[in-house]
Order: C-alpha cells, then sequence, then structure tokens
C-alpha cells in the first residue's frame, strides 16, 4: 500500500517494494520518520529531507496530504506503539516468569537439601525418588496435582482411603497450592513410609 501510495512522490524510500518495507520497518522503530512523513505530506519538491534538493529531477512531487496522514497516524499507532510494547511486553514477561521459575526451583532444593539431611536420605535416593516424581509428573510441571498423586499410588499398588489421601494431601499442600513440588513429594513419601511401617496403611511400597 505503502509502495502504491507514495512511491512517485518519494521513490528513494518507496520505489522498490524491498524499499518499502525497509522505511516501513525504519519508520516502526520511529528512527527519523517524521523526514519521510514530511516528504509525502508536502512534496519532495517542498520539503526534500536531505533526498531530493540536489536531485529535484529524481522525484516527481505528487503530495496526497489527507492519505499521508491518515496511513502514518494508523501505522505508528497499530505497529510502533502498540505491537512493538505487546512484542516487549511479552518478552518481559517470559523473562520474570524464567527469573520466578528458577527463584522457585532453588528454594525446592533448599528444602529438599534439609529434608535428606533431617532424615538421612542418601544421594542414591534422591536420584530415585527424583525418578518416582518425574514419572508421576506426567505433565513435567515439576508440582504433582492430586489426580497424578493418587495414579502414582496405583501404578504402586498402594491401597488408600479417600480420607487417608486426604489426610495425607492437606498436611503437604499447606499454601493451598493444589500441587506438590518435589520437596513435597519427599517429605510426602518420607511420611507414607513411616504410615506403612506402622501399618496405618495396606500395600507395598517397593
Amino acid at each position: 500500500l505503502a509502495k502504491q501510495l507514495f512511491s512517485e512522490n518519494d521513490p528513494w524510500h518507496f520505489a522498490t517494494l524491498h524499499m518499502s518495507v525497509a522505511t516501513l520497518f525504519q519508520c516502526a522503530t520511529l528512527d527519523d520518520w517524521t523526514i519521510i512523513l514530511y516528504i509525502n505530506l508536502y512534496g519532495c519538491d517542498v520539503f526534500g529531507g536531505g533526498y531530493y534538493e540536489e536531485e529535484p529531477w529524481f522525484c516527481d512531487p505528487y503530495p496526497r496530504f489527507e492519505l499521508t496522514a491518515l496511513f502514518f497516524v494508523v501505522f505508528i499507532l497499530i505497529v510502533a506503539l502498540v505491537l512493538l510494547t505487546l512484542f516487549i511486553g511479552v518478552v518481559s514477561m517470559s523473562f520474570e516468569e524464567a527469573q520466578s521459575e528458577q527463584k522457585t526451583e532453588e528454594k525446592v532444593l533448599k528444602r529438599v537439601k534439609v529434608y535428606a539431611e533431617r532424615h538421612e536420605i542418601s544421594k542414591e535416593q534422591l536420584v530415585l525418588y527424583r525418578e518416582v516424581f518425574n514419572l508421576v509428573d506426567f505433565t513435567n510441571s515439576q508440582s504433582i496435582g492430586r489426580q497424578e498423586l493418587k495414579f502414582g499410588l496405583k501404578l504402586a499398588h498402594m491401597s488408600i482411603t479417600e480420607m487417608q489421601f486426604d489426610a495425607l494431601w492437606n498436611r503437604l499442600d499447606v499454601d493451598k497450592s493444589d500441587g506438590v513440588d518435589f520437596a513435597e513429594f519427599l517429605d510426602f513419601m518420607i511420611a507414607l513410609r513411616a504410615e506403612l511401617a506402622e501399618g496405618n496403611i495396606d500395600g507395598n511400597a517397593g
């Protein structure tokens, strides 16, 4: 559209399709876009912008004031102000989410270290627990939901009533986030092992 509208009056910027794309990209970044605007508002013979003063015959003056004003106002509003702002916002949000996930993972690892030291769990056992956690975490979200945990217990051939499961879940999900990270899962398995040792839950932990 820009090529069709401005190629005669401003061939330096809009003579070809690829030059039009490059020019519009320049306008989208707000880099000296007003010079291009004025050339096409008033004509290349009136305002050359440093492109047509020495070679006025290079252009064919054909200003379209109303169409030019409408085109650039709409283009700058949509592309330069809206789309670029949205793009920057998406990148910033992704960066913040990545930082938040990293901080959360660091907190989980610290809690895992505390649990491992408290219950004397070896590194080999931690590796096994992590493998079990990854098997139950079907969505790979680093958090196990209620249904995922129930399904994992069934795969382990553990018979547990709904009341017993709710009691264990409520004891783990203190923050009511409706999810169990690896630290909580480790605490859950330790508590479950204690329950099995006391004979309160039927099933094999192996």
